[in-house]
């Protein structure tokens, strides 16, 4: 019979550690959540419009794209 040597091979799973995007999200329900009680709820509307008008913005783009249209927005702005 053909004898292998299988004594370098690592069985044991890898440790498991929480993905930044995890985090990120945690951050933000924990973020929302406190914003909400602490932000009366009518500028609170206002702000997570412009917000999500800006995301959509930016999607409709490509993340790319728009973050290149905004950092040359940025830099004229500071130009100015």
């Amino acid at each position: 019979m053909n004898q292998r040597d299988f004594s370098e091979l690592n069985f044991n799973r890898p440790r498991r550690s929480i993905s930044g995007r995890w985090v990120w999200m945690a951050g933000l329900l924990v973020g929302f959540g406190l914003a909400w009680s602490l932000i009366p709820s009518s500028p609170l509307f206002w702000l997570l419009l412009a917000l999500i008008t800006g995301l959509g913005w930016a999607a409709s783009f490509g993340w790319r794209r728009a973050a290149q249209i905004l950092s040359t927005w940025l830099n004229r702005i500071q130009k100015l």
